[in-house]
């Protein structure tokens, strides 16, 4: 019998960690998305009323939020010329919303300052 030695189970809370967007604080409105001029309330024409810019579209990993694992699926693949079975785990993680969705196993963390520092770590890595 396959034994497979996975970090995390069903129920327990998780960091999860993804590659998003890097939003910026509008500097025309500080993030409120518009500005008052005269008494009268305007969209930001800078940041176009959502307060935040995205000039490069960069994209960054970071912590997403803290989600309940539902299930842990294992899947064994066949890797390399040699063809050597490799064990894959994902879990499935819902968030606070109740959004379900698929996460590999190192991108989850029991403790959020681990979850930041790998980031950091992963965002470094990209940069250079």
């Amino acid at each position: 019998m396959l034994q497979i030695d996975n970090k995390f189970n069903v129920g327990q809370e998780v960091y999860v960690i993804q590659k998003c967007r890097v939003k910026e604080v509008c500097p025309a409105c500080n993030g409120e998305g518009n500005k008052i001029i005269d008494g009268y309330k305007f969209n930001c024409t800078l940041c176009t009323g959502f307060g935040f810019l995205n000039p490069r579209k960069k994209k960054e990993y970071q912590v997403v939020g803290l989600n309940t694992i539902t299930l842990v699926k294992t899947i064994t693949q066949l890797q390399g010329k040699e063809l050597v079975p490799q064990t894959v785990i994902t879990y499935n993680v819902k968030n606070e919303e109740g959004t379900l969705r698929e996460v590999p196993e190192h991108h989850l963390f029991t403790d959020g300052e681990e979850a930041i520092k790998y980031c950091a770590l992963l965002n470094k890595e990209v940069e250079e």
